[in-house]
This record gives C-alpha cells, sequence and structure tokens, in this order.
C-alpha cells in the first residue's frame, strides 16, 4: 500500500488543522499552516537577515551568512520587508501610498515591534527629531510627527506630545510628562516628570483654549497646568501645583491652586 502523499495535522501556533507533507515534518518543517501564523511566531525575536532564509540554508548561527547583530542595514530592512509584510497605512498621519518601515529605537535589531510603518514625509520628520534631539527610548513615547519641535532638546521615556505642539530649543522633557494639541512651549524650558497640560477646560467639549509657557520657566514634578493660560519668562511652578492663572514673568508659584510665593 502506496504511503500517503499528504495528512492532516495541528499548526503549532493556532491549532488549525492543515495538509502537511510527511518527507518536510521529518525533517523539522510543515509546522504552521500558513505564513501569517509563522510571521506570528517572530514576533519579539531577534533573527538572522534575509540571507538566512535562502532555500537550502540552514538556519541561526550555523548558516555561512550569520552575521550576528551586525547584520547590515541592507540585508535587516530586506528581512523586515520579507516578514513584516508590505504596510498598508502610516502610523502617524494615517495616508496610504508609498510606505516606508522605520526603525524606531535607533539600534536596528531584528525584532518586528522595533519598526513602525512610516510615508516618505513622516519618515523624514521622524529621522529629523532624533538627529536632532536626544529622544531617550522614542519606542516607549507617544511624539506624534505633526509636533513642531526644535532642536537639542533633552525628551525623555515615556512622554506623550500630541499633534500640533509647538516646542523650541534646547528643552529638557522628563519622563511621564503629558502635552496635548495647543501647548506651545519657547526655547529653554524644564518640564518636570509626570507634568500635565490641558487643552480643555471643561471635557468632553470642542473648546479647546491654548497654553503658552515662556522663555526659560522651569515646572516642577506633577505639576497640573489648566488650559488657556501663560506662565511667563523665568517663571518657576513648584512641584504638585495646580496652576489655573497666567503667572507673570520671573515670579513662583506653588500650592492648589497656585499662588504667588512671596
Amino acid at each position: 500500500m502506496a504511503k500517503p502523499s499528504k495528512f492532516l495535522k495541528p499548526c503549532e501556533k493556532c491549532n488549525d488543522l492543515f495538509w502537511a507533507i510527511p518527507s518536510k515534518v521529518k525533517v523539522g518543517k510543515d509546522k504552521y499552516c500558513s505564513v501569517e501564523c509563522y510571521r506570528k511566531t517572530l514576533i519579539g525575536k531577534r533573527l538572522s537577515p534575509a540571507t538566512e532564509f535562502k532555500k537550502g540554508s540552514t538556519a541561526g548561527k550555523k548558516n555561512v551568512n550569520w552575521k550576528g547583530e551586525k547584520a547590515g542595514y541592507d540585508a535587516l530592512h530586506d528581512w523586515v520587508r520579507r516578514w513584516g509584510g508590505k504596510p498598508k497605512i502610516c502610523d502617524s498621519c494615517g495616508k496610504k501610498g508609498k510606505l516606508h518601515w522605520a526603525n524606531i529605537s535607533g539600534k536596528y535589531r531584528r525584532d518586528l515591534q522595533d519598526f513602525r510603518a512610516l510615508c516618505v514625509s513622516c519618515h523624514k520628520k521622524y529621522d529629523l527629531l532624533k538627529k536632532r534631539n536626544k529622544v531617550w527610548k522614542p519606542e516607549l513615547s507617544n511624539i506624534s510627527l505633526t509636533a513642531k519641535i526644535g532642536k537639542n532638546n533633552i525628551l525623555h521615556s515615556h512622554i506623550w506630545i500630541g499633534d500640533l505642539v509647538n516646542i523650541g530649543d534646547n528643552c529638557k522633557i522628563q519622563a511621564f510628562a503629558f502635552i496635548p494639541g495647543g501647548v506651545t512651549i519657547e526655547d529653554d524650558v524644564f518640564i518636570g516628570p509626570g507634568c500635565v497640560f490641558t487643552n480643555d477646560k471643561h471635557p468632553p467639549s470642542s473648546e479647546w483654549s491654548d497654553t503658552l509657557v515662556k522663555k526659560g520657566a522651569a515646572i516642577g514634578a506633577n505639576a497640573t497646568i489648566i488650559s488657556g493660560i501663560t506662565i511667563g519668562e523665568n517663571a518657576v511652578v513648584g512641584a504638585g501645583s495646580v496652576i489655573t492663572k497666567d503667572i507673570p514673568d520671573g515670579e513662583t508659584w506653588f500650592g492648589n491652586p497656585g499662588r504667588k510665593y512671596e
């Protein structure tokens, strides 16, 4: 009796049954029912560049083309395009068309989660942002590419910078700061960790108001800045304060609600 050419086998990823070829199963192949299931197993893993997956080659470090973390730029992007698929929409602006896989961390790891799909325009803005500023762990932050950010800024991890935010030069924005649209921050401003700006006095509503932080101001940790106010030049806001009124130039305010320090 002839041996069966195919048999039903459960997929090692989704457990769906599929027709497998006995000769391939014997040598460790035909483990997954589809390319999509195989790609899911790659998420979070560091693998070799595209040369590892050439027909007849040995996988992993045994491959003659294995270069470890020193894989070339082109080879790595070939691997991302092959196993990440063709991007359909820009992660930043939502546009379709010509899209790129852009590296998030700047370390170019073989990790599909370390890449995001961006259109040509957003890709240029993202590269310029990382080149002109020090961005700590950009993969852990949400920085809109429609925000206007100057140069020589230090942006720590876990920050949220929304659409249409304006940030000048030489600013320091500490971890967990929340800066929504409508906020303008001039040069040499310090934003402490956990600082929260708002843009809506009576949420939820569509009546947003703008906030301005002038040059040289310093805002302490966990301060809350209510929308529609101006913080003057070289003004200081104490940690944990809730600021509901304009602060003149050079003054120090703290408390809830914030008052001038005499």
